[in-house]
Order: C-alpha cells, then sequence, then structure tokens
C-alpha cells in the first residue's frame, strides 16, 4: 500500500513539474528560438535574403551572433577586393577576384596589412596566419575554419563572416550555391 501512494507521489510531482514548466517553453516556441540557437528569427531570415550581410561569429564556439545588413561604404571596400590590378592588396596567384571567396589580411600593429587570399571552389587547407573577414561572392558559399574552430554551416553568397579579430585560418570550404 505504501509503495502505490509513492508512486502516486511521484506521478503528482512529475505532473506539477510539467504543468510549471509549461509556460517557458511556450514562450521558446512564440519567439521563433529553439535551444541552441543563436539567431533571432528576423536575423535568420536576413541572412536567408540573399541581399549582402555581414555575420558576427563567435570566434570561440564558432556560432553566429547577429546578422545585419551591409552598409554602402562596406559593400563599396568589398568591390575593392576584386581589384586585379597590381596596387590591390592580394596574394598572387591567389587573387581575390569576382568569383572568388576573400580571407583578408588584418593590419599589424608592427607593419602594414597582411595580404588577402582569394580561394577557388573546393576545400582548401593551410595555415594562414592574421586572418580577418572573409568575403563570400555572390554564386558560392563558405565554410571556414581556424585553429580554434569553424563556423556552424555554409555561409552565403554575398556574406561577410567576421570572426571578430586576428584568427589563424587552416580551412576553407567554398562551394556552388
Amino acid at each position: 500500500m505504501k509503495i502505490s501512494s509513492i508512486f502516486g507521489s511521484i506521478a503528482v510531482g512529475l505532473l506539477v513539474v510539467s504543468v510549471a514548466s509549461g509556460p517557458s517553453v511556450a514562450n521558446a516556441a512564440d519567439s521563433g528560438a529553439t535551444e541552441g540557437d543563436t539567431l533571432s528569427v528576423s536575423e535568420e531570415n536576413l541572412l536567408q535574403s540573399g541581399v549582402p550581410v555581414k555575420v558576427v561569429i563567435d570566434e570561440e564556439t564558432g556560432l553566429p551572433l547577429h546578422v545585419e545588413q551591409l552598409t554602402q561604404t562596406e559593400l563599396n571596400e568589398l568591390a575593392g577586393l576584386t581589384d586585379t590590378s597590381a596596387s590591390a592588396r592580394t596574394a598572387y596567384p591567389n587573387a581575390c577576384t569576382t568569383g572568388r571567396g576573400c580571407w583578408r589580411g588584418v593590419a599589424l600593429p608592427s607593419g602594414p596589412p597582411s595580404q588577402s587570399i582569394g580561394f577557388s571552389v573546393g576545400v582548401t587547407t593551410g595555415t594562414w596566419n592574421n586572418r580577418g573577414d572573409f568575403w563570400v561572392p555572390a554564386g558560392v558559399k563558405a565554410k571556414i575554419c581556424w585553429v580554434s574552430n569553424c563556423t556552424d554551416r555554409h555561409y552565403g553568397p554575398s556574406v561577410l563572416i567576421e570572426t571578430g579579430g586576428n584568427v589563424v585560418g587552416t580551412k576553407v570550404d567554398l562551394v556552388r550555391s
């Protein structure tokens, strides 16, 4: 008799716990977020919209922190990356051209910025010091890796991936979109 009343008490306790936690689960569902999501629904929609955007990545986790539309100034600066003239700051023969992903070099305190490096479709591995933002041009998507992590997915097309600073790149996976 005591055993059945103990099981009855446990069942009632579980029911109370599930009812009490119900509203918080419902609120998460109403916001469109699920456990593990890092972007809001509007940011995810912007990322998927096809307009040029910047996605800021957490360097430690590889997860996106937020997404915003690129400004005209940022777009003009990115257009300068595709300049193939001798004055362009790109590593030859891996120049950043219109159809190639471009991992920009960062400015060093003791000298000029590192050269930007262009990547074509496929998987490229290596060690690229002093890497900053990665531009994913129209027609492709990119997943990038650095010493401590990788992005959580392929981003693009027309996405500027910001890793938050100076990283050592280790892998670029560029696929046609």
